[in-house]
């Protein structure tokens, strides 16, 4: 999966925890690690209930917002 977003009038529903479940359920049987990168402060509240957490914070040069890159570990998948 390389881009997801959820319309804002959707959001806080449950669909993007959703959509990503599949996906980190198939990284953690593959034993692979995950990086995002986020430019919304809400989002990262959703994102570190999925197991993700903060690893650095950035300023976009062209537009110049600030991003966090987050990672998640690891999980055993059984």
């Amino acid at each position: 999966m390389s881009i997801i977003g959820i319309e804002p009038a959707a959001q806080g529903q449950g669909i993007g925890e959703r959509l990503l479940k599949p996906t980190l359920a198939e990284a953690d049987a593959a034993g692979a690690v995950c990086y995002l990168e986020t430019f919304s402060p809400r989002a990262v509240r959703f994102y570190e209930r999925l197991g993700f957490r903060s690893a650095a914070s950035h300023l976009e040069p062209c537009i110049r917002a600030p991003y966090v890159i987050m990672r998640r570990d690891i999980r055993d998948a059984s």
